[in-house]
């Protein structure tokens, strides 16, 4: 164990520099993502409901986060390795989600097919694991854009938990800066476009939350 911390990269640049500050923002970060994802299992429980919420976006991040904690434990990077502890915080949410929403068979064919991201991130070599990464994070985008698409249908903020798009839009931007700084250019390119997608989610959010506070006033 005391090997594999020595061999990180943030163990081997720690300092006054750049990359120890980009991990200590990154680490922060994670604790903040997964104290949103409590709060977002908290409502989900609240509510009794998964209303405008979409079930692709929560089972495929899931996979991807557990996906990205082998990627982060065989590049040696503890800022990795700690984010994608969050597929645990998922669980729970998958849970109620089930519970309250219900799962479709579509729902566990594609739970069964994104779990295949997990081994096949530990069998790819170099570049090529690399490229499946990036291909993964973008296929994120794809959940996310269903996700905005149910609220949108929905025309309500119902579970959505504002605090988790927030968080999770900040932290894009850290995981951005931080691929600047080690040259990843898998963050480089991804985050951005994260970030654009999740503004549009929450920007939804506030306009229904808007209507519905207009709604109770009348």
């Amino acid at each position: 164990m005391l090997e594999f911390i020595r061999d990180t990269i943030e163990y081997q640049n720690f300092g006054f520099n750049t990359i120890t500050f980009s991990f200590f923002g990154t680490f922060f970060f994670s604790i903040l993502q997964a104290w949103s994802l409590l709060k977002q299992n908290t409502k989900i429980k609240k509510k009794k409901s998964g209303q405008s919420l979409s079930i692709t976006f929560f089972t495929y991040s899931c996979c991807y986060f557990f996906a990205f904690l082998v990627y982060g434990i065989l590049n040696r990077s503890i800022g990795m390795i700690v984010n994608g502890l969050l597929g645990f915080c998922y669980i729970p949410i998958l849970f109620n989600l089930h519970r309250f929403k219900g799962f479709f068979n579509i729902n566990w064919i594609f739970l069964g097919l994104f779990s295949l991201m997990i081994p096949t991130v530990y069998l790819l070599k170099g570049e090529l694991r690399n490229v499946f990464v990036l291909i993964g994070l973008f296929g994120l985008g794809i959940p996310l854009i269903l996700q905005i698409r149910e609220m949108y249908k929905q025309k309500s903020t119902g579970s959505v938990e504002p605090r988790f798009l927030i968080v999770f839009g900040f932290s894009s931007i850290f995981w951005f800066i931080y691929g600047l700084v080690i040259n990843n250019w898998i963050f480089i390119v991804f985050n951005p476009f994260s970030i654009l997608l999740l503004g549009i989610a929450f920007g939804l959010y506030v306009k229904y939350r808007k209507l519905e506070i207009e709604k109770l006033i009348i």
